[in-house]
């Protein structure tokens, strides 16, 4: 299968009312070559066992290295140099990927016989139908000339507050085109534009920890973005809580009832579910293969369902970054119910097949520059109506909880930053979550008290099964997921969660003291005048 990216990139940032930087829109052109040697049954993409390190550079890498072809459209004017170019570049890579190809294969034949029966001895490839598919669009030419003067103001924003010791904020652009064919006969060509509004600010606190928030906004377009006026309450919001967190207290370990809202919800189902039912996890033997026996098996409370979907585009009017319409090995997005009342079903498949499971639901993806394997799109998680209640009644249920165990408080997990998980076998399965704003909610009716330096951390088991009930707002978090097929656009959609036991943990602290002198920066302006 040969995969063209042609595109444009762009980033402008902005620091204290002025440019950092600034990176033109450049044009960009990328070919992947995905080569199969052997059969469908055993071929070059089989993982090398006894190899712990066997993982990105060897497998998922499309060629030796990435591929940069001519960037010239091709014209009346320069047919005939630019179509040589790029027949030259095909050559020598395809000629590259199989040799390459070919000696792993051999290795992996040996390598296969001298070591015991593998677990699963599933194929290692499914063929597939002949999809074809021309999108007649195109991204549009990239004019970030008018966000010059907006990210200006924003990062002024920033500049002007005393408490902020560092900040910026960025407009990256990514529109571009997938061309993909193979040996079967797909013809896809397609536009997988991105558009992200970036924003940061740090503070120090008195006693030297170092505090950071972060918010960001995607869209498939610029004209998508929000507005000057949504972006600047963005700022505005980020400065107050920064604010507010500086002056809270520092967080001590805990265990204890929780609410998480929604995106917080959606990046635990991301990182404790999601990638543990990635299909290639289920049949590397390197992996600690969470969910790999437990189809029909319960695995979270009844009430609860977990699909991945990206041929939905949107959901409550938020449009979701991990939508497309065929995936990087030319089959279409498709609906998977992963979990259906609690009970986990199948798995997020490409076309590396496992037990059980002979075919491709959609789901194989991989950046320019990695072959595809099985990655999440829209993980969205639904809730019975039964076990949903509004988020009076949540945090009522969480008070109770927190008097039935006898604790002082409970916590509210407002804001995360993201979060990250282990599913190797040579290390603890465990996840961590980033959160930025978390608040203990008092037994007593005491107000509710904002804290600062807090890890999320837990299990993936004992985390679905420790929830008991769910608001009815269903809240998104879009953003960019790396693994072992590079880094994708992703989202994951939940509404809030009660959880009946969640730990925290002290974030580490820097032991750096306040400055002695004021910034200089923002002293009086003299207006370049040397004063007597």
């Amino acid at each position: 299968a040969y995969r063209l990216y042609q595109g444009t990139s762009s980033s402008i940032t902005a620091e204290n009312g002025t440019l950092r930087s600034w990176h033109a829109p450049q044009g960009w052109s990328m070919l992947n070559i995905d080569m199969h040697v052997g059969s469908p049954q055993f071929d070059n993409t089989h993982r090398m066992r006894g190899r712990a390190w066997d993982s990105r550079p060897t497998v998922y890498e499309s060629t030796r290295s990435q591929t940069m072809l001519p960037i010239e459209p091709i014209t009346n004017d320069n047919d005939s140099g630019v179509r040589k170019a790029l027949k030259q570049v095909l050559w020598l890579k395809t000629d590259e990927a199989f040799k390459d190809a070919q000696k792993r294969y051999t290795e992996l034949k040996g390598n296969n016989e001298v070591l015991v029966e593998e677990v699963d001895s599933s194929a290692d490839f499914s063929l597939g139908q002949a999809h074809q598919s021309i999108d007649s669009k195109s991204p549009p030419p990239v004019d970030v000339k008018i966000w010059e003067d907006r990210l200006r103001r924003l990062s002024l924003l920033f500049f002007k507050n005393e408490v902020v010791r560092a900040s910026w904020v960025n407009l990256y652009t990514l529109p571009y085109r997938r061309y993909l064919v193979n040996s079967e006969g797909a013809q896809i060509a397609s536009d997988l534009p991105y558009y992200c509004v970036s924003m940061s600010a740090n503070a120090l606190t008195n006693d030297g920890m170092d505090l950071w928030l972060f918010d960001s906004v995607a869209a498939r377009s610029l004209g998508d973005l929000p507005s000057d006026q949504k972006l600047t309450q963005l700022a505005n919001s980020l400065l107050s809580q920064l604010e507010a967190l500086r002056q809270a207290p520092p967080a001590d370990p805990y265990v204890g009832p929780a609410i998480l809202s929604g995106k917080a919800a959606a990046v635990l189902f991301h990182e404790v579910l999601g990638h543990r039912v990635e299909g290639m996890r289920q049949k590397d033997e390197n992996d600690a293969r969470t969910f790999a026996s437990k189809i029909g098996s319960r695995i979270m409370p009844s009430f609860i369902s977990v699909i991945d979907d990206p041929s939905v585009k949107e959901l409550n009017g938020t449009e979701l970054a991990g939508a497309y319409d065929y995936d990087d090995e030319g089959v279409p997005a498709s609906r998977v119910v992963i979990v259906r009342d609690g009970v986990l079903k199948t798995f997020l498949l490409s076309r590396s097949p496992i037990k059980d499971f002979s075919e491709s639901n959609g789901h194989g993806r991989g950046a320019p520059g990695w072959n595809p394997t099985a990655r999440q799109g829209n993980l969205i998680v639904e809730v019975k109506p039964s076990r949903q209640f509004s988020e009076e009644k949540l945090r009522s249920m969480l008070i109770s909880e927190v008097r039935r165990q006898h604790k002082e408080y409970g916590l509210y997990f407002k804001e995360l930053s993201g979060g990250e998980t282990q599913t190797s076998a040579y290390a603890p399965q465990s996840v961590s979550l980033f959160p930025l704003v978390v608040y203990k909610v008092f037994a007593d009716g005491r107000p509710d008290q904002l804290i600062r330096g807090v890890d999320l951390i837990g299990t993936p088991l004992l985390l679905l099964e420790k929830i008991i009930a769910a608001g009815k707002t269903t809240d998104t978090f879009n953003g960019r997921c790396g693994a072992e097929s590079g880094e994708v656009p992703v989202s994951a959609s939940a509404p809030s969660l009660l959880l009946q036991s969640v730990e925290v943990q002290r974030k580490a602290k820097s032991l750096t003291k306040l400055p002695i002198l004021p910034d200089p920066a923002r002293e009086a302006d003299t207006g370049g005048a040397n004063p007597k």
